[in-house]
C-alpha cells in the first residue's frame, strides 16, 4: 500500500513502515531480516496431478530413489538424513539473519520424533537417495492433530544435487503421500523466503498461491536501558 516501506536485504517484498507491530519491533532496537512469503495449496482431489508432476520430475533423475516414511525414520536411513538435516540451517536463503549450525545426528532425530508423537502430531517424510544412498533431497510434512491443513515444514536439495528437479521430485511425491495418508487435510501451507527464488517457483508450478507474508527481526545487541528500567544507571 501507499506510504513509506521497510525493505529487508534481500528479496523484492517489502513491510509497510506505520505497521503497528513494525513500529514496535524498530522501537526495540530491531531490525528487519527476512520477509517470508506465506503459500497456500489446495490439494483435496488432486492426488493423480500430483503423481503424474512426481512421476514426470523421477523420469528425469534415473540415477536417484524415492523413499518416503511416517513419523520413525528407518533405522538405514536416520544418519544420511541427519546429515542432510544439519545442511539446512546453512545452505537456505538466510537473508540478513545471523544463522548458527545446527548438528544432527541420529539421537537428535530420534528425540524429536518423540516430542511430535507426544505432541499428537504426525510427519510425513520424502527423501531422494543418491546412488551411494545419501539424502540428496528431502521434504517435510507437518500433520498437527485436529487441523484440516498440513504444514509444510523443511524442504532441503543440498548444493552437489541441486539443478536436477529433485526439489519438485520430493515435494509431488510427499503431496501424493498425504492424499493417501490423511486425505482429510485439504490443504497445505508453506512458509519460503521472499529471496528464495528456486523454492518459490516450485511452489507457483505445484499451484500454491500467496496468502500472506511474515517478517523475521533480529537485534544485534540490546538496546541501551531507558530511565525506569532496571538496567538503567542513575
Amino acid at each position: 500500500r501507499p506510504g513509506p516501506a521497510l525493505r529487508p536485504p534481500d528479496g523484492a517484498a517489502s513491510l509497510p513502515a506505520d505497521e503497528p507491530a513494525a513500529a514496535f519491533a524498530l522501537a526495540h532496537g530491531y531490525e528487519l531480516a527476512q520477509l517470508d512469503r506465506v503459500s497456500r495449496l489446495d490439494v483435496g482431489g488432486r492426488s493423480a496431478e500430483f503423481a503424474a508432476t512426481a512421476a514426470a520430475a523421477a523420469a528425469r533423475v534415473p540415477g536417484y530413489r524415492v523413499e518416503s516414511w511416517e513419523g520413525a525414520t528407518p533405522d538405514s536411513l536416520v544418519d544420511a538424513y541427519a546429515r542432510a538435516r544439519t545442511r539446512m540451517a546453512l545452505d537456505v536463503p538466510a537473508g540478513g539473519l545471523e544463522i548458527d549450525e545446527e548438528p544432527w545426528d541420529a539421537d537428535r532425530v530420534r528425540a524429536r520424533e518423540g516430542r511430535m508423537a507426544r505432541a499428537g502430531s504426525r510427519v510425513l517424510v520424502t527423501a531422494a537417495l543418491d546412488p551411494g544412498g545419501a539424502v540428496a533431497g528431502y521434504t517435510e510434512l507437518e500433520l498437527t492433530a485436529g487441523k484440516r491443513v498440513a504444514q509444510q515444514a523443511d524442504t532441503l536439495v543440498v548444493p552437489e544435487h541441486r539443478g536436477h528437479g529433485l526439489g519438485m521430485l520430493v515435494k509431488a511425491a510427499n503431496i501424493v503421500r498425504l492424499a493417501e495418508l490423511a486425505p482429510e487435510r485439504t490443504g497445505v501451507l508453506t512458509w519460503n523466503a521472499d529471496e528464495n527464488d528456486h523454492m518459490l517457483a516450485i511452489n507457483v508450478a505445484l499451484g500454491f498461491r500467496v496468502v500472506g507474508y511474515e517478517a523475521a527481526w533480529q537485534r544485534a545487541s540490546a538496546p541501551p536501558p531507558r530511565d525506569g528500567d532496571p538496567g538503567a544507571i542513575a
